[in-house]
């Protein structure tokens, strides 16, 4: 197996879900980051939300195409 090391968040990693369908794969962190890896582009990252306190958990939509964040300061939203 391959080691991949995924570079960008400034905090401890709270929760990831994978897509294997997809290959996806979104973390979310205590610096209120959370990120979207695509396996297809070589696991490149982007940041797609920061909120201001931790992220506490995500999830894919069944949909594929949204994903469901809850953080410390905020209500779970879908992105």
């Amino acid at each position: 197996a391959e080691e991949i090391v995924l570079r960008g968040h400034r905090g401890w990693i709270q929760c990831l879900e994978f897509s294997e369908a997809q290959g996806l794969l979104i973390s979310g962190s205590n610096d209120g980051e959370v990120w979207l890896w695509d396996q297809k582009r070589g696991w490149k990252g982007t940041r797609i939300l920061q909120a201001s306190n931790g992220i506490t958990a995500l999830a894919f939509h069944p949909d594929g195409q949204r994903i469901a964040v809850a953080s410390f300061d905020a209500l779970p939203v879908l992105i």
